[in-house]
């Protein structure tokens, strides 16, 4: 669903080829459609910032920074999710050798037209978005979680089906076959019957 040719999606130049590369806002994007988050914060940790992390102890890192002064060199980076329920998810944390490893598989990364070289801040952020993306909802998944459900609750009508589910306090029933709610009154089961026909508890000549 990216638009190409914007940071959610790059057109990057390859000797004779054009290749589309997602970018870290893309990535993001995806986790905001499906819908379950409130916001994403992915950050870079730089040498000179102030950094905490204690998994066990914190539901989220204490990341303090010196916007104005020398942060120094790229160490790594965090991200997470605020869910819109008010939970925190899954928060991952990447170190300088992890980002080198991704760098490395990455194709041409080492190329001067390459967005390792271009932009390597941002592709830092998109490899820490990445390690979340198995942590939080995303579009594709959200997607394809809505055509299972529609999928089912089709074949589910397309099954022929009788009667009505009814609430034995309230009276009030759902029709499988048709979804809907059906309104009703509860009644006295009616008296079984004798074997000649008459209600059991009714004969002629009886009260």
């Amino acid at each position: 669903g990216h638009e190409p040719g914007t940071e959610q999606y790059y057109l990057v130049p390859f000797g004779n080829e054009i290749v589309g590369i997602e970018g870290y806002r893309g990535v993001v994007e995806r986790m905001y459609r499906a819908g379950a988050v409130s916001s994403v914060k992915a950050e870079l940790v730089k040498a000179n910032d102030t950094f905490a992390w204690e998994p066990n102890e914190m539901d989220r890192p204490v990341h303090k920074v010196d916007w104005f002064g020398d942060r120094g060199s790229t160490i790594g980076a965090y991200a997470y999710a605020q869910m819109k329920d008010g939970g925190i998810s899954r928060v991952v944390v990447i170190n300088q050798e992890y980002i080198e490893k991704v760098k490395k598989e990455s194709k041409g990364s080492g190329r001067s037209d390459s967005p390792w070289v271009k932009w390597t801040d941002q592709m830092v952020l998109k490899t820490v978005a990445h390690r979340l993306e198995p942590w939080v909802p995303t579009s594709a998944e959200y997607r394809r979680e809505q055509l299972r459900a529609i999928a089912e609750a089709d074949a589910i009508r397309q099954q022929p089906q009788v009667g009505v589910i009814r609430n034995i306090e309230t009276g009030q029933g759902y029709s499988p076959a048709t979804g809907e709610l059906v309104d009703g009154e509860l009644v006295d089961d009616p008296p079984a019957e004798g074997p000649d026909g008459w209600p059991a508890a009714v004969k002629p000549g009886e009260g």
